[in-house]
Order: C-alpha cells, then sequence, then structure tokens
C-alpha cells in the first residue's frame, strides 16, 4: 500500500525535477476526489511546463521572498517529506494492526496521544497532501511567467486538491497509544476520526505555506478577487498561526551547530538530518515573517487592522543568508564550521534598533556610537552584528511600518489606546524613541 513512501524505493526519485509522471498521477488522483460532480476538472500543462514555472518561482519570486527553501523543490524531497509526516502521525500501524513492515516508523508513542491508523483514507490523504503546496508553487510561477491561463487552471486545481486534503482528513481514525502497563489491563478497541486542527500534525507547515500562496495568487491574480475575501483569508491565516502555536517557536540551534559535521561513524546522516531540521525550524520562522510581511502590507496600503501583531511573534529573525542558502548538508557544514551564529529574537532586534540614537550615527560608514558594558562609546554596525540578512531587513522594515501605523491610527483616535495589548503600549513608546526615522 505505502510502497511509493518505501525508503528502499527513493534512489528512484528525481532530486532534479519537482512533476515527474508519479507526482502528476497523485495529482489526477486528488482531482477525482473532489466531490462535486459534472464539475470539469482544469486543464492542467504538461510536466515540462510545470517544471519551468518552478524555475520561474525559485528566479523571480523566491529571491525576493524567501521562505521556502530550495532543496525542498524536488521530487525526492516531498516524498521523503511524507515519509516524515507518517512517521509523525501513523507509528506504522496499518489497518489491521500490524506494523508496515517497509517504513521504519517506531510504534511507540507518547501514553495518551493518538496515532493514525495506515488505511486506505490515510493513502488517499497522503497522496493528496503531496501536491497542494507543488501546485500553488507552479501557480505562482506561471503568474510571474506572465502565463495567466495556466495560472488560473493550476490556482483551480490546487484549490480542489486542497478541499479533498481537508476532507480526507476528516476520515482518518485515530487508535490510541497505550504504555505497557496500560495494554496488560485491556486495550480500548474504540477509535476516533480526526476532526479538525489538532494534534501534532493539525497544521502542517506545507499547509500554511500553500494558503499564503493562495493569498498571494489573489493579490496578483488577472482575475478579480474581492479585497474582502482576501482579508478574510489573511485573518483566518493568522489565526491559524497563533492556534496552532507556530508564533511561539524558538529553536535551539547550539547543538545542532556543534555536531552538524561531526566526524562519526554515522557522521553523514547526522549532518543531513541536522540539515534537515535547519531547514524545516527556519522554513517555519520564515513563512510566518512573510505571513506577517502579507498583513503589514494590507495596513500600509490599505488601511486594514492587522490581525497578526508584532507582540504576537515571538520567534526569531531570520537568520543569515549564507546559511538559507546552503544547497546540502556539506554545504551547510562548511558555512557553520566558519561561521559564528546565534539565532536573536524578532521583537529584541526591533527594540534594540529602535533605542539606538541616530542622532550619533555616522553618515559615511553608517555606523552608530553607542555605549559599551565599560561606559566607553564604540561604533557598531547594527545590521551586521546581528546578522540581519536581506529577507531579515524587510522583516524589521514591516515591523516599522506596523508601528506607525498604530501611532499613527491611535493619533486618529485622539491618542486614546483601542488595543487590549499591554505590549502594544511599549511598541508606542518606542516609536516615540524612533521618530527620527
Amino acid at each position: 500500500m505505502f510502497d511509493d513512501f518505501s525508503p528502499s524505493n527513493f534512489s528512484k526519485y528525481s532530486r532534479v525535477k519537482l512533476f515527474t509522471p508519479k507526482i502528476r498521477s497523485y495529482i489526477h488522483h486528488s482531482l477525482a476526489k473532489y466531490p462535486f460532480l459534472g464539475v470539469a476538472s482544469p486543464t492542467l500543462p504538461t510536466n515540462e511546463t510545470l517544471n519551468h514555472y518552478i524555475d520561474q518561482f525559485q528566479s523571480n519570486f523566491l529571491n525576493h521572498h524567501p521562505f521556502i527553501h530550495k532543496s525542498t523543490l524536488n521530487e525526492y524531497a516531498i516524498m521523503k517529506s511524507a515519509l516524515n509526516g507518517l512517521q509523525a502521525q501513523t507509528g506504522g500501524v496499518s489497518g489491521n494492526g500490524d506494523i508496515d513492515n517497509h517504513s521504519k516508523i517506531s510504534a511507540a508513542g507518547a501514553p495518551g496521544s493518538t496515532r493514525v491508523v495506515l488505511d486506505d483514507h490515510c493513502v488517499d490523504n497522503t497522496r493528496v497532501s503531496l501536491v497542494c503546496l507543488p501546485l500553488l508553487i507552479a501557480t505562482i510561477g506561471a503568474i510571474v511567467s506572465n502565463d495567466k491561463v495556466d495560472a488560473a487552471n493550476l490556482y483551480e486545481a490546487s484549490r480542489r486538491c486542497i478541499h479533498v486534503y481537508l476532507e480526507t482528513r476528516k476520515k482518518l481514525t485515530r487508535v490510541p497509544v497505550f504504555t505497557d502497563d496500560e495494554k496488560v489491563g485491556g486495550e480500548d478497541d474504540g477509535s476516533k476520526k480526526d476532526n479538525g486542527f489538532n494534534g501534532t500534525n493539525s497544521s502542517p507547515l506545507w499547509l500554511i505555506q500553500s494558503l499564503t500562496l493562495s493569498v498571494i495568487y489573489g493579490l496578483f491574480a488577472d482575475e478579480e478577487i474581492s479585497l474582502n475575501v482576501i482579508i478574510r483569508q489573511v485573518n483566518a491565516l493568522n489565526s491559524l498561526i497563533k492556534t496552532s502555536g507556530l508564533n511561539l517557536i524558538s529553536f535551539d540551534y547550539s547543538s545542532m551547530f556543534k555536531n552538524s559535521s561531526a566526524s562519526t561513524t554515522n557522521g553523514e546522516n547526522d549532518a543531513s538530518d541536522y540539515f534537515e531540521q535547519f531547514v524545516t525550524n527556519e522554513s517555519t520562522v520564515r513563512t510566518i515573517h512573510m505571513i506577517f510581511h502579507i498583513s503589514t502590507l494590507l495596513s500600509t496600503l490599505y488601511n486594514i487592522v492587522p490581525s497578526l501583531k508584532i507582540d504576537d511573534l515571538l520567534i526569531d529573525l531570520p537568520c543569515s543568508t549564507l546559511l538559507w542558502d546552503s544547497c546540502n548538508s556539506s554545504e551547510f557544514g562548511k558555512i557553520v564550521e566558519s561561521f559564528e551564529f546565534e539565532p536573536e529574537s524578532y521583537q529584541d532586534v526591533l527594540q534594540k534598533l529602535l533605542n539606538l540614537d541616530f542622532n550619533k550615527i555616522d553618515h559615511e560608514t553608517g555606523l552608530v556610537c553607542v555605549e559599551n558594558q565599560d561606559g566607553d562609546e564604540e561604533k557598531v554596525n547594527f545590521l551586521f552584528d546581528h546578522h540581519v540578512s536581506e529577507f531579515g531587513l524587510i522583516c524589521i522594515q514591516n515591523g516599522l511600518h506596523q508601528l506607525a501605523y498604530f501611532k499613527q491610527l491611535n493619533c486618529s483616535k485622539g491618542g486614546s489606546d483601542n488595543s487590549n495589548s499591554t505590549t502594544t503600549n511599549d511598541w508606542f513608546k518606542l516609536v516615540n524613541i524612533g521618530t527620527s526615522f
């Protein structure tokens, strides 16, 4: 049933192309599950054209908005991601209760948690989960290639696949995970359905990224999509981020960096695992910042009160471009060996920036005079010292835009604070410090 996701078969998957006959068959299989009868399926471009759109997405979109890592844009990567998803969800429990022999999945789980049963519903859900993000990536690639007809067809295909994914997820059967002591007392034969966004896989990263690209398509598509619809989509996405806790994530890179190039018996595998962990962690941070970027643009251009605020973002600033641009574990390990990196809180960096005395800036060098721990003044390069990347600079700019928006909104209300957030009041004070901007 799950031979496609067996590690022994991974050698046949492309590490260069994303759209292959296998992925195309998954798309057609998923579209056939769309529940509304009598509705013609959208026409898909050839695989060659689809892969061209992936290239255009990388060169003309991802370079400016780097929140999806280029190492994930191939068939091998998404198939491996699907296997990791099965490991997290199922514990390898097949429909008849046996451990699936093809997957190296541990059947163990935390007591009190649940695991998804590997049955036909799980097969359908896994297949459709593979194609939603690739279709939307190709959609944006078609947009930047100015092929509006293909873009509309690909967007419609992605919309239907996301619908099928959400519907098939409701049909997943979950069984409780027991400790050995609990099993002695008798297992509970009951099972339950997955009825929404709950559990460890309630909001997978690919789904958040897919919905983000869907919003971007709505902003730039040729067809008219109501601004109110886009605003509702952004608000729903922001709500999903907060309810899933993705805006609270924080990662400890120290052990990962120390061991990313470890020369042990399993050194190569360890380095690969650390690189994958880095890609997942950093992609999550950058995806949230991308959504915040969209929210800020809506506030700046359309005077829309944002539903995702600075004080909601308890996450890091995006890492250095040097690290992010690593294509594989080997490149990543070499950079880590010669590069000192410590992720910093987004809020902390923004606060430090606003606390700088810009009257003491050296306009020739861009350095700012600050007082060190000994009470002496020294010149610092703020962006360099805090490893602010090109995308990180945009993230800081978004924060400044939102602060300016709330300050103006506050002034227009006669100075009254319409926010229930104490933190936002503190940000207002910081904006007054940074009026030299």
